[in-house]
């Protein structure tokens, strides 16, 4: 008699030799029973396809494996869902592993609720931290979750398999599960939540989604769009918002493409203005209310370099109008051959004086305010291109978590900030006030009340504040990148000290994993909170029993006997009695 089979877990395998055994094991080791593994080996190179066989033959009543040649995760997994005999459908990355009673808890709550779809929260595994993932607001609809999910990840769901032959199957692409999985919520005929964690995604650095310079990170965007045209009309609102959202956090985190994320978001303006949800929610979308008023390509592709304080060469020119942007852009170096010094006394007296940083400075913040482009100081090297900046008006950067740098910012043509900062450099009475780092600082505390922590800020203000992780940081003479440096030359002639004020900076600063890992610190404490409370109670509950068994007469009567030495002896006397009886 064949083995009835609730549930089919879905496993697409290549080249995870490392992680396999724990994937397999998290999988043939679930609480519930009426269960089997579907593992497709996709062409690995490595011992992938042998630890199947090995798990095959371990556990022939649970493991189906499938050994192909290399078609992808998409294809690979569509292909193991045809062999697959449950009525429910359950996904496994081989990199990462399920929680052992995961499918017990959401078929119970599928057959409860009568649903053809369960998403359920996640842990999210990175380094040493541990962050809660997927956690939606109640009561959950298929609106809410097309509104509110992040992430999209099929390893979140249980689904009818009768419902994924309805909506045809993932594509081969990476961002596969943003494609297809609101077309899976929007046609099921009922869904439901499971907010306890039911799986671990190991989130590795080499993962694809974390190589941002290469353009299959672009996939998001086609992901989005198949997303929004392929969803039954009636949740279209709903899914514009949310890909709206997710690709405004793509443009910040994945910057080497921002440009071409927010390019993408540009083009679903038309779609948000008029949404009901966005309507409804002015609040809640508040910094899409910010991306809705930005410009594309507002800020040119200009830089300005330093050619005061130090000679650049037509080669270090050329370099860096490659290395500014993606697609080359235009250098200038400002120099007293074309800025006229004597327009101005102070700034001629401070060039008489060899203060080359307040000339370069003065005349990076004429040149932008009148024609756009940013500016960079000297001794400074561009580790990435600022193409994810031009959308912005403006920018500045923090040198650590009390200063700003004046090495390096941008702005549009016409820049008002700009201005501000220009006419009180003008304005200065000595050369010390002038300092384009003082104006800087004065103005954007003075007049925009930015708060000095050192953080990467985008919406908050009318320009972007960057944090020094996001550029390069002079220090002791000496340039360093904050980003990437991981260690030194041993050599201690070589040697330099940072700043302490730059290290509390770099301290201070939340990348977006932990930004993420803070949100779950707040939510663990507001779970310990909730756990205090239900203590509290039992121990009042148990306090009051207490003394309710205090004021009894057997009470009474037994602890004067304990506390009373011939009370004691009575009693050991009449247990011997009772004994030898």
């Amino acid at each position: 008699m064949d083995k009835k089979v609730l549930i089919s877990i879905i496993i697409p395998v290549y080249n995870v030799e490392k992680y396999l055994r724990r994937c397999l094991d998290s999988a043939v080791n679930q609480t519930m029973k009426e269960i089997e593994v579907v593992a497709i080996d996709d062409g690995s190179t490595d011992s992938s396809g042998v630890i199947l066989d090995e798990y095959k033959k371990k556990y022939p009543q649970i493991m189906q494996v499938l050994h192909t040649e290399n078609h992808g995760q998409g294809i690979a997994r569509n292909l193991a869902i045809k062999e697959a005999k449950g009525t429910y459908l359950a996904f496994c990355d081989a990199d990462d592993y399920m929680i052992e009673n995961s499918l017990e808890r959401m078929y119970a709550r599928a057959q409860k609720e009568n649903c053809e779809l369960i998403y359920g929260a996640s842990y999210r595994v990175r380094g040493n931290g541990k962050y809660l993932l997927g956690l939606l607001p109640g009561p959950v609809t298929k609106e809410s979750m097309l509104l509110d999910i992040t992430p999209f990840t099929l390893w979140s769901l249980l689904v009818k398999k009768e419902l994924w032959e309805r909506t045809g199957g993932t594509a081969d692409m990476i961002y596969q599960d943003v494609a297809y999985i609101p077309v899976l919520i929007a046609a099921a005929n009922n869904v439901a939540y499971e907010p306890l964690p039911v799986y671990y995604w190991m989130d590795r650095e080499d993962s694809t989604v974390h190589r941002t310079k290469e353009r299959k990170i672009l996939d998001f965007v086609k992901a989005a769009k198949m997303a929004i045209e392929n969803i039954d009309p009636k949740y279209r609102n709903e899914i514009v918002m949310n890909m709206a959202e997710k690709t405004i956090d793509k443009s910040k985190a994945m910057w080497y493409f921002g440009d071409e994320f927010f390019s993408y978001f540009k083009s679903l303006v038309p779609m948000i203005e008029k949404n009901p949800c966005y309507l409804a929610n002015p609040d809640k979308y508040k910094e899409i209310t910010f991306y809705i008023g930005l410009t594309e390509h507002a800020v040119p592709k200009r830089i300005y370099l330093d050619g005061f304080s130090q000679e650049v060469t037509t080669q270090q020119a050329q370099e860096a109008a490659r290395e500014a942007f993606r697609e080359e852009g235009e250098v200038v170096v400002l120099n007293p051959a074309n800025c006229d010094v004597q327009e101005n006394q102070m700034i001629e007296q401070a060039f008489l004086q060899k203060n080359f940083k307040l000339a370069a400075g003065y005349f990076a913040l004429k040149r932008i305010y009148a024609e756009g482009g940013i500016y960079l100081g000297s001794n400074m090297k561009i580790n990435g291109p600022f193409d994810c900046m031009c959308s912005y008006p403006a920018f500045f950067s923090f040198l650590d978590e009390t200063h700003f740098t004046d090495k390096v910012f941008g702005a549009a043509k016409g820049n008002e900030v700009i201005k501000e900062i220009m006419d009180g450099l003008v304005n200065s009475k000595t050369q010390t006030e002038a300092d384009p780092a003082r104006q800087i600082e004065s103005v954007l505390k003075g007049r925009y009340s930015v708060e000095m922590n050192g953080r990467t800020t985008y919406s908050k203000y009318p320009f972007v504040l960057l944090s020094p992780l996001a550029v390069m940081t002079p220090v002791s003479g000496t340039v360093i990148d904050l980003c990437q440096c991981t260690q030194f030359d041993m050599n201690p002639k070589e040697l330099f000290t940072i700043p302490k004020s730059t290290l509390a900076g770099i301290a201070n600063y939340p990348v977006p994993w932990q930004g993420t890992q803070i949100k779950n610190w707040k939510f663990k404490y507001g779970e310990s909170k909730k756990q205090c409370e239900e203590l509290r109670k039992k121990y009042k509950k148990c306090t009051a029993e207490l003394k309710d068994i205090k004021n009894t007469d057997e009470y009474r009567v037994g602890n004067a006997m304990k506390k009373n030495g011939l009370g004691r002896l009575i009693m050991r006397m009449c247990l011997k009695l009772l004994g030898s009886k």
